[in-house]
């Protein structure tokens, strides 16, 4: 499984990347600290199985800090930028947040979606959610 993770914390998403590998020891995991940087992957046509993202996150260069929300929107608005894009991702995202998402906030997103909870989730129980598509 291709799995690219978005998500500004270097030392948990390493950690989530050890526990994917434990797991899934073919996964591959490209990882993105910044949301230009997982832009930039998009427009050089790379391919994943799932996307994990991070909403909460710096807005970075191609999204403005008010649509962003001062950050609080980032991912949401990544992964608007990945639904209109078209970018292959054959099986799903798993959303993770602190907080919960309004029942709109995903409507434009077009691929499937699990939402993990970061605070209330366990490194396992999130690579399960990133792991487990059928």
């Amino acid at each position: 499984m291709k799995i690219a993770m978005l998500e500004d914390r270097a030392g948990f998403a390493k950690d989530l990347t050890t526990v994917i590998k434990e797991i899934e020891g073919s996964a591959s995991v490209d990882y993105y600290q910044y949301v230009d940087e997982a832009i930039k992957a998009l427009e050089e046509g790379k391919a994943y199985d799932v996307w994990v993202v991070d909403l909460m996150m710096p807005s970075g260069d191609k999204f403005t800090s008010e649509a962003t929300e001062n950050g609080s929107a980032t991912g949401t608005r990544f992964l608007e930028y990945l639904s209109s894009s078209g970018a292959a991702v054959s099986k799903g995202i798993v959303v993770m947040t602190s907080r919960d998402t309004a029942p709109d906030e995903m409507a434009r997103i077009t691929y499937p979606i699990r939402e993990c909870f970061k605070a209330e989730s366990t490194h396992a129980e999130i690579a399960g959610e990133i792991l487990n598509w059928n």
